[in-house]
């Protein structure tokens, strides 16, 4: 319960507006993202991990080896959604995103108002005082919700 109260999302207007270079990207990152994680010492991204998304084409290539708003934007989503979501089901989303809304500035406003509406929404201390019923209720949302997001990418 206090890891779901304690989450933050990032607003737009708190990614820098300046280009990053990758120790820079990945100290922002992990500190924007800190009351997301389970376990304190897990790392948000390694610099392998952010190479690897640009060598596949899910997140577009540093320019001067920096990285601007627009790639901190997909790096954030890239955080939420790599549970839920194979890389080239982000990657079509990403596509499928960009054709309907024009940037990722666009995308990510988005992004950012649907996780404020869905932290405010799910109060998870009301859906159940047992433990273990929520903790299977909470498994089978999650499996079911990621099955109709995978069937909407591919659609």
């Amino acid at each position: 319960m206090e890891m779901f109260n304690r989450f933050k999302p990032i607003s737009p207007q708190d990614i820098p507006t300046i280009a990053l270079y990758m120790d820079q990207v990945t100290g922002f990152l992990d500190e924007t993202l800190q009351s997301f994680k389970v376990e304190s010492e897990d790392k948000v991204f390694t610099k392998t991990m952010i190479n690897n998304y640009v060598k596949s084409g899910i997140l577009d290539k540093p320019v001067k080896k920096k990285y601007d708003q627009s790639q901190l934007m997909q790096l954030i989503m890239i955080y939420h959604f790599k549970n839920i979501l194979s890389l080239p089901q982000i990657g079509k989303f990403f596509e499928l995103s960009l054709a309907e809304l024009g940037s990722f500035e666009n995308l990510y406003a988005l992004f950012y108002s649907v996780q404020l509406e869905v932290l405010e929404a799910h109060n998870i201390e009301k859906t159940s005082s047992n433990r273990i019923h929520r903790i299977l209720k909470l498994v089978f949302e999650a499996d079911i919700k990621k099955r109709i997001a995978i069937t909407e990418i591919q659609i």
